[in-house]
């Protein structure tokens, strides 16, 4: 069974743990001691809904646990939609300078392009965590959410696959694979994420 945090292997040695449950637990109190926790949860590609009550799947049927993991996000709506509206801003800037990131990692650049993606990276990883949290706090069906013909939760598997391979590319610093993902894939993307900002807010509200 292979454990990763926010796309990251974990090296994770089972003690007591015999269930997903217990290894969510386990992970999400070594978490705690750092000032973050557990937020979503993949077991082979399915989405768990509630974390406190997660299915007590037995390892051994298990291949792969993607945890999504951060700081918390605040316990009110208000809360939520000032961090929805800063995070806003910032995308709109990093969509901005996608063309000169591209620019500086296709003419040797890596360095200061790299820094740019890694806090793109954790920006948007933010934003998915908030997602979810709101989604907690209002109890909110995404299925039913839709903008443009296209409903929330499938965005979000969308987005989410695509932050998986972005965050791969990133890993093994595939210069090739990272141009393309940032101008086909991540700026299209962006447009529609900030879209879906807005339909979240008004649900807070």
């Amino acid at each position: 069974m292979n454990i990763y945090i926010n796309n990251e292997k974990l090296d994770f040695t089972l003690e007591k743990e015999k269930t997903a449950a217990e290894v969510i637990r386990a992970i999400d109190g070594w978490l705690s001691e750092n000032g973050s926790g557990v937020i979503t949860v993949d077991i082979d590609g399915t989405h768990i809904d509630d974390i406190e009550h997660i299915e007590t799947n037995n390892l051994e049927t298990i291949s792969t646990i993607h945890i999504t993991a951060g700081r918390m996000a605040p316990t009110d709506s208000a809360g939520v939609c000032r961090e929805f509206e800063t995070h806003k801003k910032h995308l709109s800037a990093f969509s901005q300078n996608i063309e000169q990131t591209v620019s500086s990692l296709q003419t040797g650049h890596d360095a200061s392009a790299m820094n740019d993606i890694i806090e793109m990276s954790d920006l948007l990883n933010n934003i998915v965590i908030l997602f979810e949290s709101a989604r907690i706090m209002k109890k909110l069906d995404f299925t039913s959410i839709e903008h443009n013909g296209t409903s929330l939760e499938t965005f979000r598997n969308d987005f989410n696959t695509l932050l998986k391979e972005f965050s791969n590319a990133v890993e093994h610093k595939d210069i090739v694979q990272l141009c393309d993902l940032l101008e086909y894939e991540i700026k299209p993307h962006i447009a529609l994420l900030q879209d879906f900002i807005d339909v979240i807010i008004q649900h807070m509200k």
